[in-house]
């Protein structure tokens, strides 16, 4: 069922990702480093106002939206509404804070585009948990494929922060607005009058911790991004947001290949079959993860920023060659722990332990980075992934001594080395001069890993078996 279920949302988690590491790079083709600098703080404030005013429900939502639609009633679109104008209102007056020499037209088109993005992340989740593959593709691939191109050619034309933001904008909305028109709704004809209470009791209680949780993993990934603006400026900013947002949208890809439908349906079987069914569909899920993260992680931190280097201008070189492994650690870190650890608190409905993981989490990788500045810029990542590190294994312990939940360790440690040796062997081979040579490096480990990884399992053999026992046709 997983790998069934995953396969419906492939399209949409191979293509939505893709189009927006395309975008980063068109950014830095178009726009100068300033301008990428501002327009990675824009995106940043959009996705902190988001967990911050929006999320708390669309969590209730994917939790409950296919299992308890009596409570959700006709409340969702009113509730939605408010998010949406109290998200506005903050991410407005941030953008006031860090531009203070906005002018009218750059808060009109950042607010746009901050109001767009943040209805197709919300429409998105909300198919996702609808099991509606066929929409959550057409607001990830139509509007991010859309919005993306408008935004280049605004960014192409105008050579402005605005026209790109407008573009971007004009793109999300008009493929999501048509997919909310007509996708799928929950069955909401039973709904009581009065539930509407009821509706934002549970939300709160079940949202609000799991979106405050996010919205420090939001600071753990973002706050280098201020900082850097705060201490070396708005251009230097755009290296740096540059070269960290390609690991983590680098990793983002991978990660949400395999996840997209993998939560919903340790949903399903923790509501027909038990918090401990949940619980196992959850550990093969990580173990699913594991098998693409791992690889990802060192093959692209071994080649990734040279063949990056072949790609961005020339400018970028120096902080991607430093910052972009570091982005590839953290982000596996936090979505290793985000999408397994965490799952198994928000299936078991302790939120609250996630918030104050993510407090803590949070707080410390502030901590670290700032003890380690004396030694450069990097530290702004070092922190973090030492941090993040330390929470993932105390939060694994607790989930195993509370619910049950258990990584398939003794298998994880084996892909590890697998990938490893795949990544370490062939650069030792040697350091490709060229775009293509390193390209067939990064082909070759990856070939090496699935060859290696996929006999060393059991899952693997037994296809092998299978398929080398089957009488050939004809």
């Amino acid at each position: 069922m997983l790998m069934r279920t995953t396969a419906s949302y492939v399209p949409a988690q191979l293509a939505a990702p893709a189009i927006q590491l395309i975008a980063l790079f068109l950014w830095a083709r178009v726009l100068t480093p300033a301008q990428v600098g501002e327009i990675t703080i824009i995106f940043a404030i959009q996705e902190g106002t988001y967990c911050a005013f929006v999320l708390w429900w669309a969590q209730y939502v994917l939790r409950s939206i296919s299992s308890d639609a009596e409570h959700l009633g006709k409340a969702e679109v009113r509730v939605l509404v408010g998010c949406l104008v109290a998200q506005l209102t903050a991410a407005l007056l941030l953008m006031t804070i860090m531009f203070p020499l906005a002018s009218g037209l750059n808060l009109l088109s950042a607010g746009l585009y901050a109001l767009a993005r943040s209805y197709q992340v919300y429409s998105s989740e909300r198919f996702r948990a609808l099991s509606d593959p066929w929409n959550y593709s057409s607001v990830q691939i139509g509007g991010s494929g859309a919005g993306v191109a408008l935004g280049a050619i605004g960014a192409h034309f105008a050579g402005t922060v605005d026209a790109t933001l407008l573009g971007l904008a004009v793109g999300n909305l008009l493929f999501t607005g048509a997919a909310s028109r007509y996708g799928a709704r929950p069955n909401v004809s039973q709904a009581k009058e009065g539930s509407a209470l009821t509706t934002l009791r549970l939300a709160a209680v079940y949202g609000v911790p799991a979106a405050a949780s996010a919205g420090l993993t939001f600071v753990t990934l973002n706050f280098q991004r201020f900082v850097s603006e705060a201490l070396w400026g708005i251009a230097f900013t755009g290296f740096f947001s540059l070269s960290l947002s390609l690991g983590i949208r680098m990793m983002s890809v991978v990660v949400m290949v395999v996840t997209a439908g993998a939560f919903p349906i340790a949903v399903r079987e923790a509501n027909t079959g038990g918090l401990a069914a949940g619980m196992l569909q959850l550990s093969k899920n990580a173990l699913l993860l594991m098998f693409f993260l791992l690889p990802a992680l060192c093959i692209l931190g071994t080649f990734g920023a040279t063949a990056l280097s072949f790609v961005l201008p020339g400018q970028y070189a120096g902080v991607l060659d430093r910052v972009f492994p570091l982005a590839l650690a953290l982000a596996a870190v936090k979505f290793l722990r985000s999408h397994t650890v965490d799952q198994a608190f928000l299936l078991a409905k302790k939120t609250g332990s996630l918030a104050v993981a993510g407090l803590i989490e949070a707080a410390a990788s502030i901590a670290l980075a700032l003890a380690l500045m004396p030694y450069g810029y990097s530290a702004l990542l070092v922190g973090p992934v030492v941090a993040c590190s330390a929470v993932l294994m105390v939060m694994a312990i607790l989930a195993h001594q509370s619910f049950g939940f258990s990584l398939p360790l003794l298998r994880i440690t084996v892909l590890a080395a697998v990938a490893g040796l795949s990544a370490g062997g062939t650069w030792l081979v040697g350091q490709a001069a060229t775009l293509g040579g390193v390209l067939f490096q990064i082909t070759a480990s990856s070939f090496a890993y699935l060859l290696f990884a996929t006999w060393l399992s059991p899952e693997g053999r037994r296809a092998v078996r299978n398929a080398m026992r089957r009488p050939p046709k004809g």
